[in-house]
């Protein structure tokens, strides 16, 4: 504090060779005030400093500066449109100016006016410099907000051509890519956004949807288990946190299939909800994800006691569990609940497209309930109201399939093979139809013809592989199939059935257990995962576990996919053994 009154007395007296020069003393008192956050008595000294030396564009900088602090934006304006007059080379003054017409803009008077004329102030700065990345940063923002795509990402690219580290603006340049409907630059951008934070997890979830969309699934995957595994590193050194619990569990639930981790994540977050009093919200959020998890998992009535209790949260905020809920209510069969939420989605979703959709799904769930002619009406008067829409068709074959109705679900597929459109994916279709009507060589050849003209269809190849597997034909190259729809979809609970069930065949039993213990993790209602591992356990000459595993799958309606005389009789036959043994 001496020193600075000595500063102080020195200005105020003037003493020293400079005690002629008025502009500088002022200049230099404007700035002592300043430090000492006296805006008002700064502001009277640049004042007189701007009447000594009317020239100078300095002081009107500061000037401006000041008054904007002191929210006089138009006369921070008005000095530093006079300096910019003064100075046509200083771009700071151009900047600056740039901003102000920006803050005017967020008023909504005039917004287009001041959004242009802030637009032109860093137009002209850059035709000073160039590489002003402010200039292109302010620029940028004013065409996100005014909507001109195509030139917000022309200017973004020439930030990050000057500054490639800028993580945000690579993440706003995908928002871009995005909303323009360029998924290869989408995807570009964000990689390009985890070079300068690639342990980020949002990021790679991103990046992972991003790649996903375009099908690169080993990339998408390869993001996911990054995802995953950065966020359990978070958690195991903060384990309160029910942030990082919620983001692992809807990683796990929606992105990778991983149903087993998410809901234990899931089952993690209420628990530390419950001891709190201010994560209700959350314990809702959590709550709802680990009944949508039970769906997949096909516990239905778990599922279904839970979307009960939190129906009007999925409701009224439309969250990605609408369908589940549904179709968690059908499989619980408590299908009117089904069919209310149904005509209440319906008043909420008036467009064609959705209201078409929410049919089809309308019919799923009555065929469901044994009310297969009332499902293929509404599907029948779906096609005559649009019979360019194939999808309508596709879910009556689906149907007809279903109920066993194959001379019915033939028909469907050929008043489809009528209509313009793919020929040759509607070969998937007849694949499935041949299959289930026992005709495997007339299947094998549709598949194959999908499979030739797209490799990355791993739902065929898992369906090929396993057919051919079943029925222990070319054991090697249903093994290549299923390995490759695997590789696109590493944590899918029936293509790990598939794999362990091939490795059964062909006498692998402990690639068989583990394949089909990891597919049964997700997969524990699947009547056909526990006749599968009923078989193994038989083989490994584990009596008990055959039989706890043959029983479950008959209680889960395994008659519904297949005889089950040959599980009958093995039943029998355990009990026999296993009393024997007694």
């Amino acid at each position: 504090m001496i020193i600075a009154a000595l500063i102080l007395t020195l200005l105020l007296t003037g003493g020293g060779a400079d005690d002629t020069n008025d502009a500088y003393r002022h200049y230099l008192r404007a700035n002592y005030y300043l430090q000492y956050e006296r805006p008002l008595a700064a502001l009277d000294e640049l004042q007189l400093v701007i009447d000594a030396d009317p020239k100078s564009a300095t002081p009107r900088v500061t000037l401006a500066r000041i008054l904007l602090v002191l929210n006089r934006r138009d006369e921070a304006l008005a000095a530093l449109e006079k300096a910019s007059e003064l100075d046509p080379g200083d771009t700071g003054s151009l900047r600056l100016i740039g901003r102000i017409y920006l803050q005017k803009a967020a008023m909504p008077n005039e917004q287009a006016k001041n959004l242009h004329l802030a637009e032109q102030s860093f137009q002209r700065a850059l035709e000073l410099n160039p590489e002003d990345q402010e200039s292109l940063f302010f620029l940028a923002l004013i065409y996100d907000q005014t909507g001109m795509i195509d030139e917000a990402i022309g200017v973004k690219e020439r930030l990050l051509l000057l500054n490639p580290s800028m993580r945000d603006v690579w993440l706003s340049l995908a928002n871009d890519f995005a909303r323009r409907g360029d998924q290869e630059g989408e995807l570009n951008a964000l990689e390009r956004a985890l070079e300068a934070d690639p342990e980020n997890a949002d990021l790679l979830i991103r990046a992972g949807e991003a790649a996903g969309n375009l099908r690169r699934y080993r990339q998408a995957f390869a993001h996911f288990d990054k995802a995953r595994e950065r966020l359990e590193e978070q958690i195991r050194t903060n384990a309160e946190e029910k942030g990082l619990h919620l983001q692992l569990a809807q990683l796990c639930l929606w992105n990778t299939g991983q149903y087993d981790i998410a809901l234990n994540e899931f089952e993690q977050v209420i628990e530390l909800a419950e001891s709190g009093n201010d994560s209700r919200a959350l314990e809702a959020e959590a709550r709802i994800g680990k009944a949508t998890c039970l769906f997949y998992m096909g516990d239905f009535k778990p599922a279904s006691e839970l979307f009960e209790r939190y129906e009007e949260v999925v409701l009224t905020q439309q969250t990605r569990s609408v369908i589940q809920m549904i179709l968690s209510y059908a499989g619980a069969e408590k299908w009117q609940r089904a069919q209310e939420i149904i005509d209440r989605l319906r008043m909420v979703f008036q467009d064609s497209a959705r209201a078409a959709s929410l049919k089809r799904l309308r019919a799923q769930v009555l065929n469901q309930a044994d009310r297969g002619e009332e499902a293929d009406l509404i599907l029948e008067e779906l096609i005559a109201q649009n019979p360019d829409d194939e999808d309508n068709l596709i879910s009556l074959f689906q149907l007809k399939l279903d109920r066993k109705e194959y001379d019915s679900a033939r028909g469907v597929l050929l008043r489809l093979e009528a209509m313009p459109g793919d020929s040759e994916r509607r070969k998937y279709f007849w694949g499935l139809l041949h299959w289930q009507t026992g005709d495997l060589n007339s299947a094998r050849a549709n598949f194959e013809a999908v499979i030739e003209r797209d490799p990355l269809d791993h739902q065929t190849l898992n369906n090929l592989g396993y057919m051919l597997a079943d029925r222990g034909m070319d054991l090697e190259v249903a093994l290549g199939y299923i390995r490759r729809a695997l590789e696109m979809q590493p944590y899918q609970g029936s293509y790990l059935d598939s794999l362990g069930w091939t490795y059964f065949k062909m006498g692998n039993l402990q690639l068989a257990e583990k394949y089909l213990k990891a597919s049964a993790r997700t997969r524990y209602r699947s009547a056909e995962v526990r006749e599968h591992l009923g078989y193994l356990y038989l083989a490994l000459g584990r009596p008990a576990e055959a039989l706890a595993e043959f029983q479950a799958a008959l209680d889960l309606d395994l008659a519904s996919l297949k005889s089950t005389a040959d599980v009958e009789d093995e039943i029998a036959r355990l009990q026999q053994q296993l009393e024997d043994q007694r």
